[in-house]
């Protein structure tokens, strides 16, 4: 675009009459000089713009890299500002809002929940170490339990106390409701549905483990038949009921052994079983634990499974 050149501007010398005239012809010609520097302005704005959308792309910026600023400070005039400083300026700022990446969380609430003082160590591996308590989505432990929590591809891991595990609860609104270890026994309760209390452990596959037979101190004169038949014991399969196999013989109408606490009966229930005389004999396990074959001779014990509640 171009600007239409200005009049001659009166000089000192020139005589009244032609310093009025040049003075006259110029102030004239300001308006017209004035619309066409606007108009050169806002051609280059679009120009620049045009340029700007034209301009090949970068991917990666790195920190050499420039961009144009309008500087509020010095009345909005142009300014630029590189890559590496406008990254600095933005993680100055964002780091006043989150936790840096490396460091743990110190000592404060948290969702409603309370991370203890005691809470000293968070490795890179997401290990996190306490010593007097830790509360998480407001289960909480009591002082002086030592437990360990980390992350796992799988999930959350929580890694007893060495030794004997004194209480671990881990809970969650939807599908495994509570999971309890105390003293080596791991209760799980599925809402509305599947509720094991028992001795178990899960192998690789996530399959519940079968407990170990428990083999009965036999009283009152009975003894294994032994031989090819199955020596007495009892257990609890994986969905909480008691099994029992062996066969016993001698006892008469004596107590033969007594089940402990967990293994026992809501309810007086009796047995029957098949005999090595091919007849039928009958056991009564008492709400007590007390197994007592009723009949004479022998009881094949492998007839005797119930629910404990």
């Amino acid at each position: 675009m171009t600007i239409t050149t200005l009049p001659a501007a009166p000089a000192v010398t020139d005589p009244p009459a032609t310093f009025n005239t040049k003075a006259f012809n110029l102030v004239a010609a300001l308006p017209t000089l004035v619309a066409e520097i606007n108009a050169a302005i806002a051609l280059n704005d679009i120009t620049a713009a045009a340029d700007v959308h034209a301009a090949t792309s970068k991917v990666t910026p790195v920190d050499a890299d420039e961009l144009p600023i309008m500087d509020s400070a010095d009345t909005f005039s142009l300014k630029k500002v590189t890559w590496a400083n406008l990254k600095a300026t933005v993680k100055t700022y964002f780091d006043t809002l989150y936790q840096a990446a490396g460091t743990y969380v110190t000592p404060t609430t948290l969702n409603n929940g309370t991370l203890a003082a005691s809470v000293t160590t968070l490795t890179a591996g997401g290990l996190i170490t306490a010593s007097g308590g830790l509360e998480i989505a407001g289960g909480s432990y009591a002082a002086g339990h030592s437990k360990a929590y980390t992350t796992a591809a799988d999930g959350l891991v929580i890694i007893g106390k060495t030794g004997t595990v004194t209480d671990i609860v881990l809970a969650s609104g939807a599908g495994l409701n509570v999971l309890t270890v105390a003293t080596g026994t791991i209760e799980v309760t599925i809402p509305g549905g599947l509720a094991l209390t028992a001795n178990y452990s899960a192998t690789a596959g996530g399959a519940l483990a079968i407990e170990a037979v428990i083999a009965p101190t036999l009283t009152g004169g009975w003894v294994n038949v032994g031989g090819t038949y199955a020596t007495a014991g009892y257990w609890k399969d994986a969905f909480g009921v008691v099994r029992s196999r062996g066969l016993i013989s001698s006892g008469g109408g004596n107590i033969a052994f007594t089940l402990p606490a967990g293994y026992r009966p809501p309810a007086d229930s009796l047995f029957t079983g098949p005999n090595t005389s091919g007849g039928v004999s009958v056991c009564e396990v008492l709400s007590t634990g007390t197994v007592r074959p009723i009949t004479a001779g022998d009881f094949d014990l492998s007839s005797i499974s119930f629910r404990t509640t």
